[in-house]
């Protein structure tokens, strides 16, 4: 409301298919693998994985650099890690 120029405005995106929050998912799991050992950077297996292939799915309309912001909190993965090895045990590595 404090903008009138709606080009100014963010633009919301999201993914066709829905995820339940704290269910594993394959795909979350394989992105966020790739995504440390590219970067060696690590992110919070609850919440990023859904942005990153949000971020991913959306790349072609965005225009300009793309500053990802890590939220920093990790504290899920000591219980989410476990689990995502246990379910996807071929794709585990050492860290």
């Amino acid at each position: 409301m404090l903008e009138p120029d709606s080009s100014f405005w963010p633009q919301i995106v999201d993914l066709p298919r829905k995820y339940h929050f704290g269910r594993l998912y394959r795909e979350f799991y394989e992105l966020w693998l790739e995504l440390y050992r590219q970067t060696g950077v690590e992110f919070d297996l609850l919440y990023d994985p859904k942005g990153w292939l949000t971020l991913l799915e959306h790349r072609d309309k965005m225009r300009g650099e793309i500053l990802y912001l890590h939220q920093g909190g990790l504290k899920g993965n000591e219980s989410m890690l476990p689990r995502y090895r246990r379910k996807y045990p071929m794709l585990d590595f050492e860290f």
